[in-house]
């Protein structure tokens, strides 16, 4: 079975970047001091990247939780919190496992069925 890496990114046009910036700040400060790496502020969009499997666990989730994302992309973000749960089982160790985040995956972002 082919070896993957877990990442979480996040990139989105924003209309108001100051308060974009401030949610950036609440969610990245526990992790990225003293590498803001992860995090790319441009004139028009927010880019924030994570790689490791635990922060993905104790802060990108919990934040999503507290602050739902309305629409499909909280869709999405319900279909990756199933992702992230069969990660931490070890079950995508398994091809069964596998295999059942390769369909959550076809359906996500702009291959979601819109109904």
């Amino acid at each position: 079975m082919k070896e993957h890496s877990t990442n979480f990114k996040s990139e989105d046009v924003v209309t108001d970047i100051s308060y974009s910036k401030k949610i950036i700040t609440e969610i990245s400060t526990p992790i990225v001091k003293p590498s803001p790496k992860y995090i790319h502020i441009r004139e028009k969009s927010v880019e924030l990247s994570f790689r490791k499997f635990s922060d993905i666990i104790n802060i990108i989730i919990p934040f999503f939780e507290k602050y739902p994302i309305l629409g499909y992309k909280g869709l999405d973000f319900l279909d990756f919190k199933s992702v992230a749960e069969i990660i931490k089982t070890k079950e995508h160790l398994t091809e069964d496992g596998f295999n059942k985040i390769k369909l959550i995956n076809s359906t996500m972002n702009q291959r979601r069925p819109w109904s």
